[in-house]
């Protein structure tokens, strides 16, 4: 991987845990990216907020490819869509306080492949007991949040906390 392309995933990191830290109330950071397993892109900075995090977050900056998500989110920031293809929920990342009553009903959405392999990897990488996050943007795109339907209850569980 080059320079450039490590910059951008770094960038990506710090800018994903800016926007955890505002939608959570408690600060977030980039992980070290030593290990892999078990390791995700970004956790609480408060050790003890980490020991508790139920979140496996893999963060993606993307060039392209996700131009369909990316107009839909930008037309509809507060809806909930769902690739049925591969059972994945997905909605502007800015709105998923708004997604913790699960009072949305999902619009039908495209498959996409990238976003399909990121889940894979964060579900692989995941400690056990852990819910799966992607969070990813096409350049210039708004932040999406990208996740499993099997895994919606646990998502929206640590939502709630967040506006507890």
């Amino acid at each position: 991987m080059g320079a450039h392309s490590r910059r951008k995933g770094a960038n990506g990191e710090r800018e994903a845990a800016a926007l955890l830290s505002v939608l959570s109330g408690f600060p977030w950071e980039r992980a070290a990216q030593r290990s892999g397993k078990h390791q995700a892109d970004v956790q609480p900075e408060c050790p003890e907020q980490r020991q508790h995090c139920s979140l496996h977050v893999e963060v993606k900056r993307y060039v392209g490819g996700l131009a369909w998500w990316t107009r839909r989110i930008e037309a509809r920031p507060d809806a909930l869509f769902l690739c049925e293809k591969h059972q994945i929920f997905f909605c502007g990342a800015s709105a998923l306080l708004k997604m913790a009553d699960q009072a949305n009903l999902a619009e039908p959405a495209p498959s996409q492949a990238s976003v399909q392999r990121w889940l894979n990897q964060a579900e692989r990488d995941a400690a056990p007991n852990c819910t799966a996050l992607v969070l990813c943007r096409q350049d210039e795109g708004p932040w999406i949040a990208a996740w499993r339907y099997g895994a919606d209850d646990a998502l929206m569980g640590v939502v709630r906390s967040w506006l507890a």
